[in-house]
Parts: C-alpha cells; sequence; structure tokens
C-alpha cells in the first residue's frame, strides 16, 4: 500500500486528506510518481494534473525537488505528500 496525503488547497478541493493506493494488493514492482498521479486522477476526478505538478512533494519526508521526480520510483509503505501552494492577502 501507497499512503498519499494532501495538504493545503488540495487537501481543501478533495474533502480528503488520505487517499490509499493499491490497499488490497502489493503495488506493481517500480511504480513512478507519473502513475500514482494517474491513480490520484482516477480517484479525485476535480484535481487536475497541473495542480498536482506544482505542489512540493515529500516522499518518505523527503523533499522530491529534481526535474525528474515524476520518474521517482515507489513501493509499498511509502508515504507521499503533496504541500499545494498558496497565496493571498
Amino acid at each position: 500500500m501507497i499512503t498519499v496525503k494532501f495538504s493545503g488547497l488540495l487537501d481543501l478541493e478533495n474533502d480528503k486528506n488520505t487517499l490509499f493506493l493499491y490497499e488490497d494488493l502489493l503495488p506493481p514492482a517500480d511504480v513512478t510518481l507519473n502513475q500514482v498521479f494517474e491513480e490520484i486522477l482516477k480517484s479525485y476526478p476535480k484535481t487536475s494534473e497541473k495542480k498536482l505538478k506544482q505542489a512540493i512533494l515529500f516522499l518518505n519526508k523527503y523533499q522530491l525537488i529534481a526535474k525528474n521526480r515524476l520518474s521517482a520510483k515507489l513501493k509499498s509503505g511509502d508515504e507521499l505528500t503533496f504541500l499545494s501552494p498558496a497565496s493571498g492577502g
């Protein structure tokens, strides 16, 4: 199972702050972040891919900052956190 947490605007938009992927089975070997995005978009159709890609991402509490972060590999037991940027005055 891969745990996906949402914080900030994504949390408010989805009315949920946690999603469990592959809960009943082991995730396929070498699940990429891009594949996780696809699963999130299926579960939360109100969320746009653009918002997901603009979010600050943490994998197991370490920030993913590289340009190729979409190819990051995830495995069972991983925790992915999306922190969506917000601004205003």
